[in-house]
This record gives structure tokens, sequence and C-alpha cells, in this order.
């Protein structure tokens, strides 16, 4: 990972947070969780995302292989095309988990039936998204699909990639690990959830 996200500024100031709310022993082990994220940012033609990378596209259609099927759930029903990834363009040395080299993520969810936050969605059971990842081969023939009938099609925006770090919050499984928090009573009342850290 490039050096810069690993002590560059968004990790020296994450880490004076841990110092600055935390036990000593609780900031380096809050520290150590810190990982490597790139942020997909919308291109506005500012010098904020002027030099970054066009790395995905949000909405739209997918270019999709030939002889690959629209991809659908658990339910068999189709999944609505969420975003494509381009694998190429995404800065290099920016994650620390194994990722294609080449090709294109093409991400897939179920979408709310009415549209809207009630639950209810077009497969898998009530309050979930299921979803799916497909990898698709750079060099492989293909072409744009239509959505399936019923199946939402969102508006579409170029994305540029922005390397960060990226830190955990309490709930997540990992730091429930490292702080041993599945054990206590209360977890409410680790220094993690005091309310100065969190802000």
């Amino acid at each position: 990972m490039d050096e810069e996200w690993t002590d560059g500024p968004q990790a020296r100031a994450l880490r004076e947070i841990a110092w600055r709310y935390l036990p000593d022993e609780d900031a380096l082990r809050w520290a150590s969780l810190l990982r490597p994220g790139i942020r997909l940012v919308a291109e506005d033609g500012t010098g904020d995302t002027a030099e970054l990378p066009a790395a995905a596209r949000l909405g739209g259609l997918p270019r999709l292989p030939d002889g690959i099927p629209w991809p659908t759930g658990p339910a068999g029903a189709p999944l609505a095309f969420v975003a494509a990834v381009d694998c190429t363009a995404l800065p290099a040395g920016a994650l620390d988990v194994p990722l294609p080299p080449e090709g294109v993520l093409a991400f897939f969810a179920s979408a709310p039936l009415d549209g809207g936050p009630d639950g209810r969605y077009r497969s898998g059971a009530a309050g979930t998204t299921p979803g799916r990842v497909v990898h698709l081969p750079a060099d492989a023939p293909g072409s744009v699909r239509t959505a399936p009938p019923g199946v939402p099609v969102f508006p579409s925006a170029r994305l540029a990639a922005r390397p960060e770090l990226t830190a955990p919050f309490p709930e997540h499984p990992r730091v429930r690990d490292a702080f041993a928090l599945h054990t206590w009573e209360d977890p409410y009342g680790h220094p993690l959830y005091e309310q100065g850290f969190l802000d």
C-alpha cells in the first residue's frame, strides 16, 4: 500500500483522534484496525477530482459478456444494476485486499418493490438487500443490455477513485473481536462509545 495513505495526513489525523479520546492501549488497538480503501466520488470537473482517474460508473445499463444472463437474486428475480468498477483504473497499491488486475466488477442489488424504504425487496427476506458482484473479463465480447421488465435503471454518473483510510465503527465485528466487546454486559460503557470519540 502507498506510504502516503499509511502515514499521510489522514492517517495521522485518525491516530491523533484515538490518542486524544482513548486510553493508550485502546488507541493502539483501534489504530491497528485502520484499513486502506478507495472512495468513489462523482466527477465534478473541479480541482477536487480533475486529477483523479475515472474508475467507475454509477447507474445506467451494464455491458455484459455474450452468454452471461442478467444476474438474479436468491429467489430468481432479476437484480438492478448499481455500478461498474474498472479494475485497471483503480490506484495501484491503494488496497490491501486482492482484486482482479483487469476487467470490470459489476454490482447488482435488489431494489425496493415500490421505490421506498419499507423493507420489501424483490428477492430475499424483508429488511435485507441481496446482491451480486460479477467479474467481467476485459476481452470478453459482449453488449450493453436492456434491463428486464420492472427492474429500475438508475441515473448514470462517472466516478473518480480517491484512496483513503477507513476507520471501523464500534459495531464492526473486527472491532468487537479486537476489544472483546462481545463479552461485555454493556459494551456501550466502553471508551469507544464515548460521544467525543464517536463525533
